[in-house]
C-alpha cells in the first residue's frame, strides 16, 4: 500500500506544483508587466517635463544652459541618458547650425555662437522608419526595450518636440516637429525588487505546498490507505479460507464504511454458503463412500481422483492401483470404456453388462461437462448385478415355465407360436405343430388320486424333453393337453417324430401304470393357415380324429375335400 500512498502523493504534488507554478508565473508576469507599464508612464511624464523645461529655457533666451540642464537630468537616479535630437536624427546642441538658422531667420545675431563646436553625431539614421514616424504630423512617442549588461530591462522613449506657436518666431512654422527627446532609464530597481519578491513568493509557495502535501499524505494514509490495507488483509484472509475476518466500521469515511459493510455482508454470506457446501459435501461423501455401487471419478486431465470402497471390492483392485492405472483400464478393457464414453450406449452398440472379476457388472460411464460443453472429467458407476441377473433368469423361467412339468406354459406357448409362425411365413420355411392329450386321464385321477395324475403329467413332460429337439418348444397347453412347436419340420418329419413319441409314451410305465396319448399334427405350408391360432385349431381337429379312431394314434391334419 506504500506504493499507493506514494502515487497519490506524487499525483497531488504534481497537480499542486503545476497549479502553484502557473499561478506564480502568472502573478510574476503580471507584476512585471504592471511595473514596466508604470515605468513607461513615468518616463513619458518625465519626457514631457523635459520638453516643457527646454521650451522654457529656449524662450528665456539662455540656450547655452540647455546642455547643463540635460546634464543635471542625467544625474537623476536610474536615468541612463537624455539626448535632444534634430529632425534628421543628429544630436542637437553640439554645433552652431541651429543657432545660425535662427539668427538668419530673425535677421539679428540674437544667439551667440559656440566657440567650441563638437562633431555631428547621428543617433538615428535619417532613413529609419521610426524617425519618419516620429517627425510626421501625427507622430507619437515610441517606446523601446533592450537589455543592459546585467540582463535588466533598459527602457528608452522617443518623444517628439512639437513646434508650438511660441516657437514660430525663431524656427518658423514649416515643420510640425522641431526635434526629439530621447531618454533612457534602467528597470534595475524595479526588476530587482520583483525578483526578490518572486524568490519570497516561491519560498512561501514551496513551504505551503510542502505543508499541504504532508497534511494530504497523512490524511490519505489515514482515510484511504489504512482502510484499503484493512480490506486487503481481509481479502487475503478470505482467499486463504479464513472466512472469519470482519472489517471494523465507523473509523473511516462514509464511502469506506459502506464498502466495509458490503464486504462484511459478503463474508457472512460466504461463510453461510461455505458451511452449507461443507454440510452437503459431507452428505455427498457419506453417500459416495457408503454406497454399494462403485464410483470412480477423474479430473480434467484424466487422472483418477475419487474411488469409493465399493469400487475396490467390485473391481478387485486397491484404490492405489485404480489411481495408478488409466481410467480406461477399470475392467482391463480400454476399448470398452472408451466406446462407452464416446457413445454413452445411447444407440445400444455397447453392452451395459460385462463379466469381470467373477461378477456380472453394469458399468455406466459419462463425461462430466460444464454448461458450455467443456469437459471437466469422467465418472463411472459400477453395479454388481450378478444376483439380480440370476433372479431375473429365475423369474423369467418361472413366468414361462409350467410349475408341474417344467415345460413352457400356455403364455409362453402363445409367444413362441407367434414368433415361429411369423418367421416361417417371412422366410417360407416348414413348420409343424403337435397337439396331444393323455388318454383316459380322468380315470387316473378318479381311481388313483390327483397325485398320481400329476406324476403321470410329470413323466410325460420328462419324456417330451427326451424325445424332442433342442430347437423344438414342448409346452403344456392346459390340463392333460400338451403341444410342441417344431420349427423347420416337414410333414413327413413331423408325423415321424410324433409317432416315435407316441410309442415312447406307450412303452412308459408310471408307478405300474400304462399311459398312452392321442396326437394331432398340423403342418404348413402343406396346409395354408392364416395364423397360428388356425394352425392350433387344425391340430386339435386332427387330435379329435385320433381319439375317434380309438386313441393311442397319430393323425395328420389334412385339407378338407
Amino acid at each position: 500500500m506504500r506504493k499507493l500512498s506514494h502515487r497519490i502523493l506524487f499525483l497531488l504534488g504534481t497537480t499542486m506544483l503545476s497549479g502553484f507554478l502557473g499561478l506564480t508565473l502568472f502573478l510574476t508576469h503580471h507584476e512585471k508587466q504592471t511595473a514596466l507599464a508604470q515605468g513607461e508612464r513615468l518616463l513619458l511624464l518625465l519626457s514631457e517635463t523635459i520638453i516643457e523645461g527646454l521650451q522654457t529655457v529656449m524662450l528665456s533666451g539662455v540656450a547655452e544652459s540647455t546642455r547643463e540642464y540635460i546634464h543635471n537630468l542625467e544625474q537623476l537616479s536610474d536615468i541612463r541618458g537624455v539626448t535632444i535630437l534634430r529632425n534628421n536624427g543628429q544630436e542637437a546642441f553640439r554645433d552652431n547650425s541651429t543657432i545660425a538658422d535662427v539668427n538668419h531667420r530673425i535677421g539679428v545675431d540674437s544667439f551667440t555662437k559656440r566657440k567650441l563646436e563638437a562633431p555631428a553625431v547621428t543617433v538615428i539614421h535619417p532613413d529609419d522608419p521610426m524617425l519618419k514616424r516620429l517627425v510626421s504630423v501625427d507622430g507619437a512617442a515610441e517606446v523601446q526595450y533592450s537589455y543592459d549588461a546585467d540582463d535588466y530591462h533598459l527602457l528608452t522613449i522617443y518623444m517628439p518636440i512639437r513646434n508650438r506657436d511660441s516657437c514660430h518666431g525663431c524656427h518658423g512654422d514649416d515643420q510640425s516637429v522641431r526635434g526629439l527627446v530621447k531618454i533612457s532609464t534602467s528597470m534595475f530597481r524595479v526588476e530587482h525588487e520583483l525578483r526578490k519578491t518572486g524568490y519570497s513568493v516561491w519560498t512561501a509557495v514551496m513551504a505551503v505546498m510542502l505543508f499541504i502535501l504532508v497534511m494530504m499524505y497523512l490524511l490519505t494514509v489515514y482515510s484511504v490507505v489504512q482502510p484499503i490495507e484493512r480490506m486487503k488483509r481481509a481479502m487475503k484472509h478470505v482467499v486463504s479460507r479464513e472466512n472469519d475476518c470482519i472489517i471494523p466500521q465507523g473509523d473511516s469515511c462514509e464511502e469506506f464504511d459502506s464498502m466495509a459493510a458490503s464486504f462484511n455482508h459478503m463474508v457472512t454470506e460466504l461463510n453461510r454458503y461455505h458451511r452449507g457446501l461443507q454440510s452437503e459435501r459431507q452428505k455427498l461423501e457419506t453417500i459416495i463412500y457408503s454406497a454399494r455401487e462403485g464410483i470412480v471419478v477423474t479430473d480434467q486431465q484424466g487422472d483418477v481422483v475419487l474411488v469409493n470402497p465399493a469400487a475396490e471390492v467390485l473391481l478387485g483392485k486397491t484404490e492405489a492401483r485404480i489411481c495408478e492405472e488409466d481410467f480406461s483400464n477399470l475392467i482391463d478393457d480400454p476399448d470398452y470404456i472408451n466406446a462407452s464414453l464416446a457413445n454413452g450406449r445411447v444407440d445400444g452398440s455397447v453392452p451395459e453388462t460385462v463379466f469381470y472379476n467373477d461378477k456380472l457388472l453394469n458399468i455406466y460411464t459419462a463425461m462430466i461437462r460444464t454448461p458450455d460443453g467443456s469437459p471437466l472429467g469422467a465418472a463411472a458407476l459400477i453395479r454388481d448385478v450378478t444376483e439380480e441377473k440370476n433372479l431375473e433368469r429365475q423369474l423369467r423361467r418361472f413366468s414361462n415355465t409350467d410349475a408341474l412339468t417344467g415345460l413352457n406354459n400356455r403364455r409362453r406357448f402363445d409367444e413362441l407360436l407367434l414368433e415361429e409362425f411369423d418367421r416361417a411365413c417371412r422366410y417360407k420355411l416348414d413348420m409343424a405343430l403337435i397337439l396331444f392329450d393323455v388318454d383316459h386321464f380322468k380315470r387316473f385321477n378318479d381311481e388313483h388320486g390327483h397325485d398320481q395324475g400329476d406324476r403321470v403329467l410329470q413323466a410325460i413332460g420328462q419324456k417330451m424333453n427326451e424325445i424332442f429337439r433342442t430347437i423344438d418348444a414342448p409346452c403344456r397347453y392346459g390340463g392333460e393337453e400338451f403341444v410342441v412347436i417344431l420349427p423347420n419340420t416337414s410333414r413327413d418329419g413331423a408325423v415321424m417324430v410324433a409317432e416315435r413319441f407316441r410309442q415312447a409314451v406307450a412303452e412308459m410305465v408310471v408307478d405300474g401304470l400304462r399311459v398312452t396319448v392321442s396326437i394331432g399334427v398340423a403342418v404348413r405350408p402343406w396346409m395354408q393357415y392364416a395364423d397360428g391360432t388356425a394352425m392350433v385349431k387344425s391340430a386339435d381337429d386332427a387330435l379329435y380324429r385320433a381319439k375317434k379312431d380309438g386313441r393311442n394314434c397319430v393323425r395328420l391334419a389334412e385339407p378338407s375335400a
